[in-house]
């Protein structure tokens, strides 16, 4: 059974700057530093060759965004800039209580906004930004949470151009319902906050045990095809993990829901993990802990803060 969306996955040019940009701006901390090297395991599964890999998983109260960088770098940091609602994994949302704070740590950081936080009509702050690479991330500022509160990860967002398909995926593999859904746009708050021009979408939500995943339809402007599928290796947004305490059930019931397995299970570092593709394309992990293996959701410090937060709506 799925236990919870372990971490979303950043592949970035320069992996210091990386963790010093979401140390910075969230408050987060790297729990974890590695390399791989041409005997392991997963660098086979991600077909990486001789170049080698370092790894780090910065950890907020409620999740995990983990940076891969590889040497020599493949692609220029230019190249990992895609449009707002180009399909693929597309962001994901830092919450605090304190939006203009988030903000001024994402310019101190040396990362950019599309637009000041502004308010769509839900009482809440939000702002599109940028980190050091460019890669898009959210943050929001809800002020009826307490004032000690420190950030978490709210959601990571999927842009789809099929939005009925990959909820209807997700929500099987997950075991559960959307917690909502609904049109944005066309208007000047929301053009303004995603740099578009008469931007109309639909979204909608689906719960996991420690946040939400996000989806999107653009249906103005249409998202413009991808190039390429994305790889392990790319520069940007990799993939979506998933924590499983039965990776092979989990991932027989992945197939059967429309994914294609794109690796056999792999057993490495105190974990099996295996990857397959959405019916999207986008990259899922499988990850089944083993003994030993201290980096789960369950060693976070406040997997509940979500629920708690949406329930002080």
């Amino acid at each position: 059974m799925i236990t919870g969306l372990h971490h979303v996955g950043l592949g970035v040019a320069h992996l210091d700057n990386a963790i010093d940009f979401y140390e910075q701006i969230a408050g987060f901390s790297t729990v974890s530093r590695y390399s791989r090297d041409a005997e392991s395991p997963l660098r086979e599964g991600l077909n990486a060759g001789s170049a080698s890999i370092e790894i780090a998983l910065i950890a907020g109260p409620n999740g995990y965004i983990e940076c891969a960088a590889m040497a020599p770098k493949t692609a220029d940091v230019s190249d990992s800039t895609p449009p707002i609602n180009e399909s693929g994994i597309r962001h994901f949302c830092i919450q605090n209580r304190d939006c203009a704070m988030l903000a001024g740590g994402v310019k101190n950081a040396g990362g950019s906004l599309f637009a000041d936080p502004l308010d769509l009509g839900t009482g809440n702050q939000y702002a599109y930004a940028r980190d050091h690479e460019g890669n898009i991330i959210e943050i929001e500022g809800l002020p009826y949470v307490p004032a000690e509160q420190p950030s978490w990860l709210g959601h990571v967002a999927i842009v789809t151009p099929d939005l009925d398909r990959i909820v209807a995926f997700y929500s099987d593999i997950l075991r559960s319902e959307p917690q909502g859904r609904g049109m944005v746009g066309p208007g000047p708050q929301s053009d303004k906050m995603g740099n578009l021009k008469d931007a109309q979408l639909e979204g909608a939500w689906l719960p996991t045990p420690n946040m939400l995943l996000e989806f999107w339809q653009f249906h103005t402007p249409e998202s413009p095809p991808k190039k390429t599928p994305t790889t392990m290796l790319d520069l940007g947004y990799t993939h979506i993990c998933l924590e499983t305490d039965d990776l092979d059930g989990d991932m027989t019931q992945m197939i059967g829901a429309g994914a294609a397995a794109i690796c056999e299970p792999i057993e490495t570092y105190n974990v099996r993990i295996q990857f397959a593709r959405d019916p999207d394309g986008n990259i899922v992990e499988l990850l089944e802990p083993q003994d030993g293996f201290d980096q789960t959701i369950s060693a976070l410090t406040d997997t509940e803060i979500c629920s708690r937060t949406d329930a002080l709506k």
